[in-house]
């Protein structure tokens, strides 16, 4: 919980802050136990997902050439700038984590990842499909980099074991 108190005195005001942390988790703890085990349980699978929705475009390439009517430089332009996009994204998604917190821009990262899927999978041109390429680079980033602070966070012991998991 979070306990905040105000204290007055000599016409100065302080103010305190107290807030719990979860329990530090120690190399004997179970990794998937508690509040840190669930984060990195869903984290995880939400992590699957995403490189699963990525993995999945290069062998629809020649569908997408078809059906999209366009060469193979310019299939091969979506997939350059969904990947250029993510790496773009991370310097500023991880300067934004360590700036605001973490679950402020890993939500708006999925939410971003979503309206890139959805623009991608229902793209009924090919201008559609780039920038739902763009967009799904951009929440990837922000999702990717933001979720391993958080788990690197809550798993200071096993920090390794935890993104190796990830």
């Amino acid at each position: 919980g979070l306990e905040a108190r105000r204290e007055t005195g000599n016409s100065r005001t302080r103010i305190a802050v107290r807030v719990d942390r979860p329990a530090a988790e120690t190399p004997d703890t179970p990794m998937l136990s508690g509040y840190a085990g669930r984060l990195l349980l869903s984290t995880s699978l939400i992590w699957l997902a995403v490189v699963s929705g990525r993995l999945l475009i290069p062998p629809l390439l020649p569908s997408i050439i078809d059906d999209f009517a366009i060469s193979l430089a310019a299939a091969g332009l979506v997939m350059t700038l969904l990947q250029g996009a993510t790496g773009i994204a991370l310097f500023p998604g991880g300067r934004l984590s360590d700036q605001l917190s973490r679950s402020t821009v890993i939500l708006p990262a999925l939410g971003v990842l979503t309206i890139g899927v959805l623009l991608i999978g229902t793209a009924p041109v090919y201008p559609v499909l780039v920038v739902g390429a763009l967009v799904y680079g951009l929440g990837n980033g922000l999702f990717n980099i933001t979720a391993r602070t958080l788990i690197g966070d809550h798993f200071v012991a096993r920090r390794g074991r935890a993104l190796g998991v990830f």
